[in-house]
């Protein structure tokens, strides 16, 4: 992310970084320095009214991976990890149109005054697919549903969509984006560790094998690495 995308997308939050001496260094001079930004200026094409084409090629690959994704997990009965997986190729179709197809910004715009219907769509399913990546990664891990702590999660994105639409703050939606992406790490990263470790286990059993736990331990290595890869279009964005 560029620093003017962060400014013009994250404006509430930005102004409460810019408020003190100390966060105004960390971002402006740290950060994001504006020699930076002057040596990285975002590409476009003209001709074809196209910003940021690199964007684009990564944002299509999202789609592909969530929709597809979401279709897999839902045929073996997975719906949190279905419903992660339709919620990041939806921020990736609004990401094209934001950041890739729609005319830029005018100097004094930000994203949720321009368009904030789609703002809405990428705020709020980047939330979505985070949250629904804690909780399916945390039922995974100590195999129990924890359907309560899912419906606060949404409560909380229901809010912050209704903070938006009906007060016009943008600071729970813009929170709703960027909190929620730290909850899956601890969780994916353990899940992971245990799959590589069911993995190598799973080698070594060469008498009387399991082909449901064969079978199962690919679906999950399957799994984790199309995390993988999403969650390096999601952070890359």
């Amino acid at each position: 992310m560029s620093k003017s995308m962060l400014l013009n997308f994250f404006p509430a939050v930005m102004e409460s970084i810019h408020a003190s001496n100390v966060g105004s260094f960390v971002f402006d001079e740290l950060f994001f320095p504006d020699a930076t930004a002057e040596a990285c200026p975002e590409v476009s094409i003209p001709l074809l009214h196209l910003r940021s084409p690199c964007l684009l090629i990564h944002a299509l690959w999202g789609i592909y991976i969530g929709f597809r994704g979401s279709l897999q997990f839902l045929a073996h009965d997975y719906p949190r990890w279905s419903a992660a997986f339709v919620a990041f190729g939806l921020m990736n179709v609004s990401a094209v149109c934001l950041h890739c197809l729609w005319p830029p910004l005018s100097e004094y715009e930000t994203y949720p005054q321009a368009y904030p219907l789609f703002w809405t769509i990428d705020t709020y399913m980047t939330g979505l697919s985070s949250t629904c990546l804690f909780v399916a990664s945390l039922e995974t891990l100590i195999h129990q549903k924890l359907s309560k702590l899912f419906l606060c999660l949404q409560v909380m994105g229901a809010v912050a969509v209704a903070m938006f639409y009906g007060y016009g703050f943008t600071y729970p939606l813009e929170l709703w984006y960027i909190l929620p992406t730290l909850l899956p790490l601890p969780c994916l990263v353990v899940l992971g560790e245990l799959l590589l470790l069911r993995r190598r286990s799973s080698k070594k059993e060469k008498t009387n094998p399991r082909p449901s736990s064969s079978s199962s331990a690919h679906n999950a290595w399957l799994a984790s690495s199309t995390i993988v890869v999403m969650a390096g279009l999601w952070f890359g964005r």
